[in-house]
């Protein structure tokens, strides 16, 4: 990836698709950081956890771009060092977001983790304690935590300090990325990660070559499949979550916006294969004869998803042909 360094690397300039390295895009969106309605978008978004510092970004541009080749929407003019270490030290305040998962984490969440993770574990014939997991961008370890719970030897890659030593209180052994390198893993985990990463084409070479032969990658970022139709409206007031909510090309933070497809091809550039995961969270709700009521919290979904979603279980229960097709921005690839 071509990029320009800019003013003792405050910024960073991408001149090249990050995932693809195409120099052909189309300018989607531009308008100054400092300037309205991206400043305001930054007031709101980081008023309740912490603050941003505007005399930084005198004369820098919110740029976004789409790659003309693969598809990839990102941000030209990313933060550089020094000011990612204050975002992520600073702006953000590292123990406000710790108290958010303390609330907001809650049985239910730890629940779908631990399903997650058993779903995952029967991939392998191999048992728990001959399995390296690894959670790339593992925040807070609540991932790694869940794999560990099964026996499975943990690792994790997390630069901030202060997670880093609330993970080693589990148990969790942080690697740096270039102990990557002399490690070999069964399954990758990287939850709300690649969304995040300058570089995503070196990042996934690295990861692909430290996955064991038969190994798993997961790769789980915002979907930004409708992107296009969201900035046909062009909503920055919008909350996330709503459907024109622009949260999944946040400036500053989400510089990547990955549709199926790009994950896709930056997958396959990589060595990396597509792989359908046989997972259902309902299905073990009906085994065990569990309210349905709950699972159908799913519920924000569209009716006919919800069928579709259920008919593809009755499907697989009645032993019935099902052919998958890769749908949504939470894939699983595998190294074959």
């Amino acid at each position: 990836m071509d990029t320009l360094e800019l003013e003792s690397n405050l910024f960073v300039i991408r001149e090249s698709c990050p995932c693809c390295g195409s120099k052909t895009n189309s300018a989607l969106y531009s308008c100054k950081f400092n300037e309205d309605p991206v400043k305001q978008y930054l007031i709101d978004f980081y008023s309740v956890q912490g603050a941003i510092e505007f005399k930084y970004f005198e004369n820098q541009e919110y740029d976004l771009r789409g790659c003309n080749n693969c598809g990839l929407v990102y941000q030209k003019t990313i933060l550089g060092d020094f000011l990612m270490g204050k975002l992520y030290s600073n702006w953000i305040d590292p123990a406000f977001t710790e108290k958010v998962i303390e609330k907001d984490y809650d049985k239910d969440y730890y629940l779908s983790n631990t399903r997650l993770a058993y779903k995952i574990l029967t991939e392998f014939k191999k048992k728990p304690s001959d399995l390296s997991f690894l959670d790339f961008g593992m925040g807070w370890g609540n991932w790694a935590k869940t794999v560990a719970s099964f026996g499975v030897n943990s690792f994790g890659v997390e630069i901030s300090e202060e997670r880093i030593e609330n993970a080693k209180k589990y148990g969790i052994k942080n690697l740096k990325l270039d102990d990557l390198k002399e490690n070999s893993f069964d399954f990758i985990n990287t939850d709300q990660v690649f969304e995040h990463i300058s570089d995503p084409k070196s990042i996934i070479e690295k990861l692909s070559k430290s996955l064991k032969k038969g190994g798993i990658l997961r790769i789980c970022v915002p979907d930004g499949n409708s992107i296009h139709e969201k900035l046909k409206v062009m909503d920055w007031a919008s909350p996330k979550g709503h459907k024109n909510s622009l949260n999944v090309v946040a400036p500053l933070e989400h510089i990547n916006c990955f549709t199926t497809t790009s994950l896709i091809d930056l997958a396959k550039n990589s060595g990396l294969q597509w792989h359908y995961l046989n997972y259902y969270p309902a299905l073990e709700l009906i085994e065990n004869k569990a309210s349905l009521l709950n699972e159908i919290k799913i519920a924000t979904m569209l009716p006919i998803k919800i069928i579709k979603y259920f008919g593809r279980i009755v499907k697989i229960k009645l032993g019935m042909k099902y052919t998958p097709v890769p749908t949504g921005t939470n894939l699983y690839f595998k190294k074959t």
